[in-house]
């Protein structure tokens, strides 16, 4: 079970890193979605990327939402360090991504690859050392 929910969601976290990357380079964004608070910034920005932003933004937020099942899943099924560092790197990115919209600074966008590189770590360690 961890070696192929693990192996899901490395491919997943690929795909994800390729379309963010495409957003950054392709996708034309606000410089930022300011909002009265963080936390309300959050949803307000997520529901504006499905609903208004770019194709490759929908995309990059939709898959992003779908990791953060995928490792809610995970957890659920398989609870390890594997599955709670790997939802801590999901959720690191989603908070992160959120930021970078609501602010604007590119600070965010280097803590939403920290989370990536958090979350693939511990799902490559998941994928190679777990035999369920």
């Amino acid at each position: 079970m961890v070696r192929s929910l693990s192996g899901w969601l490395l491919g997943a976290l690929g795909a994800q890193l390729l379309l963010g990357m495409a957003v950054n380079l392709f996708a034309t964004l606000p410089a930022s979605q300011p909002a009265p608070s963080y936390l309300a910034g959050v949803g307000r920005v997520i529901a504006w990327a499905l609903g208004h932003g770019p194709l490759m933004l929908q995309l990059h937020v939709t898959l992003g939402l779908l990791l953060f099942l995928g490792a809610l899943w995970m957890l659920v099924r398989a609870p390890s360090w594997v599955s709670i560092l790997g939802l801590t790197g999901v959720l690191a990115g989603i908070f992160n991504g959120a930021s970078f919209l609501v602010f604007g600074q590119g600070f965010s966008s280097y803590l939403m690859t920290v989370g990536f590189v958090i979350a693939a770590a511990s799902y490559t360690v998941g994928a190679a050392r777990c035999t369920s």
